[in-house]
């Protein structure tokens, strides 16, 4: 097990001062090191949780004094949380704008009840739900059709500019559907 995995596992930053110290955790054909060189894994704990580690590379030999590991021992906690922070503040606008979406999502039902309420024709039906179902669900295209007096066939009501159906193209591509 590796610094990296044993200052995670323990929460405890691993300083490995020379090249014999660092040896002893990874093997050379893993890691090939320079002449000298000190390593340190850092934990990144906040509020009990390991969230991270930080690793660090000296090009020569370090000799951490109880300074030195108060001092990485503190930036790993600043480190995590604000790692913390973040997660919590992503956590909290991705729920605000799933708020905001609910809202606007009920403010287009809402208004697609109300134009419907005031469609006396099945063309004002149809109008109804272009104008305010489409932008409500977000689709590209959009297109009413109602079934015919004859309930044999689909009559295009409307549909979005860029959906370029006749009634004979949609009648054909349901064929046998309508009964």
């Amino acid at each position: 097990q590796g610094p990296l995995a044993q200052a995670v596992r323990t929460q405890q930053s691993i300083l490995l001062e020379d090249r014999e110290q660092i040896r002893t955790m990874v093997p050379e054909e893993m890691a090939p090191l320079a002449a000298e060189q000190a390593w340190a894994a850092v934990p990144l704990v906040a509020y009990g949780q390991t969230l991270g580690v930080a690793a660090l590379r000296y090009d020569g030999v370090r000799r951490f004094d109880a300074d030195d590991r108060a001092f990485l021992d503190r930036v790993g906690r600043r480190l995590a949380e604000a790692i913390e922070r973040s997660r919590l503040y992503a956590h909290q606008r991705d729920a605000r704008e799933q708020a905001e979406a609910a809202a606007r999502w009920l403010r287009s039902v809402q208004s697609l009840a109300a134009a419907l309420a005031r469609s006396a024709t099945r063309r004002d039906v149809a109008r109804a739900l272009r104008e305010h179902l489409h932008p409500a669900t977000r689709a590209d295209y959009s297109i009413v059709a109602a079934l015919s007096a004859d309930r044999r066939s689909l009559d295009v009501l409307t549909g979005t500019s860029s959906f370029a159906i006749t009634t004979d193209q949609l009648g054909t591509s349901v064929q046998g559907a309508v009964r």
